[in-house]
């Protein structure tokens, strides 16, 4: 009989009030909540203290499952920040499980995350629902004071190694405070991901980026009038693989535009006409010169992609390791 550690999870929603059974993870009270449902599993912060002055209440571990078993932890932050990383002044935080899957037959899990931020409230709720690899994170911020608040009002997704994937077509130009314009609608996604787990930030409200090794954030301009409300709305994704194909899918559908979306398909060879074995390629677009990676090593190479991501190249270490060992012949994709 299997012990209790090895049995599958279940692909229905579940939630536990402990220290958190992801490896390596951060939530380590009692009280904190793990919410899973056989795609993902991600623990709340309830009363382990975040880091860098965020108030309780963040994400701080989130794994794929995969096979029905736990993988590591693969971030250390997802959250709402009502004002980027500028101090948090906060007083109170109400952490509950507003829907309780063991009331719905395991269908949803609603977690409310209560805050204040000055004088405005700020509510965030994480949604978990059955055969979903998305955690939907709906927030509000309501101005109760008698002041006008400028924020740059979004989410960040900080992870624990692997790479990151920036938005797409930054031009350079940052506003006063350092922050980089978002203007293309498909620079509304960040990435974090390694050979074996890829997880995805959407939010296609954004008009601001910020970010540095490890953490990616999206923004969005919010000027807050007294009795103002705002509300916004993104969603995490999670994927048991190296790829930011799957990221990018979800995400043309999140915009409209699933629909759009085309293969392409060929063979990595030498310019001596012999195959690469194993290859690992990468889906980018002219003129970049750090694709993100497809760690899947197929051959023949597909890829989803749409309009504009539909250069392919080829030029990760493995394919360089390669290249030079076949005598410097140069690789190619073919289509």
């Amino acid at each position: 009989m299997a012990s209790p550690a090895s049995r599958p999870i279940p692909f229905y929603t579940q939630y536990r009030t402990l220290l958190t059974p992801i490896v390596n993870g951060s939530c380590l009270a009692e009280d904190d909540i793990t919410v899973m449902n056989g795609f993902f599993a991600i623990s709340i912060a309830r009363t382990t203290v975040p880091p860098w002055g965020v108030p309780n209440g963040s994400i701080l571990d989130a794994a794929p499952i995969v096979d029905g078993q736990l993988q590591p932890d693969r971030i250390t932050l997802v959250d709402f920040l009502p004002d980027a990383w500028a101090g948090w002044p906060s007083t109170f935080h109400k952490v509950t499980i507003e829907e309780d899957p063991a009331d719905n037959k395991g269908a949803r899990c609603v977690k409310r995350v209560e805050r204040d931020y000055k004088k405005a409230k700020v509510l965030t709720r994480f949604i978990v629902e059955k055969g979903n690899k998305e955690v939907r994170i709906v927030s509000n911020i309501f101005n109760t004071s008698d002041e006008t608040y400028h924020l740059y009002s979004g989410y960040s997704l900080c992870t624990a190694g692997g790479y990151m994937l920036a938005p797409f077509n930054m031009k350079g130009d940052k506003n006063e405070l350092g922050y980089a314009y978002v203007e293309d609608e498909m620079g509304k996604f960040v990435v974090g991901y390694s050979e074996d787990w890829a997880v995805g930030l959407h939010f296609p409200a954004a008009d601001f980026h910020d970010g540095g090794t490890g953490w990616k954030d999206l923004y969005e301009l919010n000027i807050l009038a007294p009795g103002d409300e705002y509300s916004a709305e993104a969603w995490l994704q999670f994927e048991p693989l190296g790829s930011v194909d799957l990221i990018l899918e979800k995400y043309m559908e999140h915009i409209g535009k699933g629909d759009s979306m085309g293969s392409v398909a060929g063979t990595v060879k030498y310019d001596t006409g012999e195959p690469v074995n194993q290859p690992a390629c990468g889906r980018g677009v002219p003129g970049r010169q750090t694709p993100d990676m497809d760690f899947r090593k197929r051959r023949p190479v597909q890829h989803r992609a749409s309009a504009r991501f539909i250069y392919v190249v080829c030029c990760c270490q493995k394919l360089r390791s390669q290249h030079q060992r076949s005598g410097g012949h140069r690789a190619v994709f073919q289509c």
